[in-house]
């Protein structure tokens, strides 16, 4: 592994040369025919050296727009809590046994980390960060694996090498399409591919001399989509609190609870057996890889097994260490009763925003699932013909109805862990909107008396959904800026780009 993470620098370094070589040699000659002109070969050189420079400037602002948020690739700096192997014995003896089998040298340090993922940081002394959430879901052998991985990652240089690479290959790929430098960008960006693929594929390798090939495959799926998910639970439930200047205590046992909830755990499930994402044919993705590890001709389950956190000490004194070295300290907590339900009114706000621009008030969205044009609506708010229509429009149908039954004093809007948006009214029964939703949405021909229902709740058809309450919502806020397909707030989790 090592040989190609050097390997990998190196081609960075010449390919530099390689790209700036030109420029030098192209503004030597334009001052020298700008003292001397020929007719014909000045406007030439000049037209070569501003295609050049132009067309390296476009590859520069292409990878800077590709810029990953500093929460997924986290540096020295990022907070953590310390654990010793007095603290901590059963973690630190899973962590050596894997380093151990894995032929690589234990780590000098061992941090526990809100972010959920596994890495290795090779400096004077070698630190090995636990994502916390990562052990939530997660059985023992398939977090030995990815921390044999990781050790093996930082142990060969790749660790370092990988973004300055990533960079470099993402700059590559900007210009390959352009018309001047595109030939060597195209060789350089090949070359770059074998040794990125070659070290992702060796640190595979190390990994299933620890637990096996179906164990690490499972554990580079489950990995992957939990750091998707932690990402999603912070943007859905944490950032806007933390911008309240309030914060959801206990904060790690929250997204234990999220994670765990049978509902999540289904739509965790689908993800790791559907939405893994691919390579590009040149560097492979977790789903290739996830796929070439369960081999056999029964595939193995990918469904964890007893979650890893079983081995922490002490966790409610430990995650909560987690939580303050990640967030801070705050004067005003919240209970997660309380920060679910200010996610669910939220949520409700979102979607009925995001319908009030198909339709101006509550009887005309009544009318347009009705007349079946629902469906579309989706699509359109989501740009992607392939949408699933009937469960997005279920959900904005859903968090609509709630607004509407809360604003007429029907009752007060809340959630729970799964997602699923409801009404308690004041003797504490359920009005379940999303369970009336999904009726009319699966048969339209319920509208009528869906609208005379409402009508008997003193639920105004006709107020106007008006979405200025929304402006500061972080996820509604990214909402509107997305271009290309976007995710309804308040859905799913985003997927994360490239191998890891």
């Amino acid at each position: 592994m090592a040989g190609s993470a050097q390997r990998a620098r190196r081609l960075v370094s010449g390919g530099w040369i390689l790209l700036l070589t030109p420029i030098v040699w192209l503004a030597a000659a334009s001052l020298l025919l700008a003292v001397q002109p020929v007719r014909i070969l000045s406007p030439l050189t000049w037209l070569l050296t501003a295609l050049w420079v132009g067309n390296l400037a476009w590859g520069v602002l292409s990878a800077g727009r590709r810029r990953p948020r500093a929460v997924d690739h986290p540096d020295e700096h990022e907070a953590g809590v310390v654990v010793t192997p007095e603290e901590q014995p059963d973690l630190w003896r899973m962590v050596r046994d894997a380093a151990r089998h894995a032929g690589v040298q234990p780590p000098d340090e061992l941090r526990l980390t809100a972010v959920g993922h596994v890495v290795a940081w090779p400096r004077r002394r070698t630190r090995l960060d636990l994502g916390v959430p990562v052990l939530f879901v997660l059985d023992p052998a398939a977090v030995g694996a990815l921390v044999a991985r990781a050790l093996a990652v930082a142990e060969s240089g790749w660790t370092d090498a990988a973004e300055p690479v990533d960079r470099f290959r993402w700059l590559l790929q900007g210009v390959s399409g352009r018309q001047l430098p595109s030939g060597v960008a195209r060789q350089l960006l090949r070359r770059l591919d074998r040794q990125r693929a070659e070290g992702i594929l060796e640190a595979d390798d190390v990994a299933t001399r620890v637990a096996g090939g179906p164990t690490v495959g499972r554990a580079l799926a489950w990995a992957h989509v939990v750091h998707a998910a932690t990402l999603w639970w912070f943007d859905e439930y944490v950032v806007p609190e933390l911008l309240q200047k309030g914060q959801p205590r206990p904060l790690l046992p929250g997204l234990e609870s999220l994670l765990g909830e049978p509902g999540r755990q289904r739509q965790l499930y689908h993800a790791v057996s559907s939405g893994l994402p691919n390579g590009d044919g040149s560097v492979p993705g977790v789903a290739d890889r996830v796929y070439q590890l369960q081999t056999g001709a029964l595939v193995p389950d990918l469904l964890p097994g007893k979650p890893a956190a079983e081995l922490v000490r002490a966790p409610s004194t430990v995650l909560e260490q987690v939580a303050e070295a990640s967030l801070g300290h705050t004067e005003r907590p919240r209970t997660w009763a309380d920060a679910l339900d200010a996610w669910a009114v939220r949520t409700s706000q979102s979607c009925a925003t995001i319908l009030g621009e198909r339709a101006p008030d509550l009887d005309a969205v009544l009318r347009g699932v009705a007349e079946k044009r629902l469906a579309g609506w989706v699509r359109d708010v989501v740009r992607s013909p392939e949408a699933d229509t009937d469960e997005l429009g279920c959900f904005l149908l859903t968090g609509l109805l709630a607004k509407a039954l809360a604003d007429a004093g029907a009752g007060r809007v809340t959630a729970a862990w799964s997602g699923r948006i409801d009404v308690v009214d004041a003797d504490g029964g359920s009005l379940d909107p999303a369970r009336v939703a999904r009726m009319v949405v699966e048969d339209p021909d319920l509208v009528p008396e869906l609208r005379t229902l409402l009508v008997e709740l003193a639920v105004p058809l006709d107020r106007r959904l008006t979405g200025g309450e929304v402006r500061t919502d972080p996820a509604m806020r990214s909402f509107h800026r997305a271009s290309g397909p976007r995710r309804l707030p308040g859905t799913g989790f985003p997927g994360l780009e490239g191998p890891s």
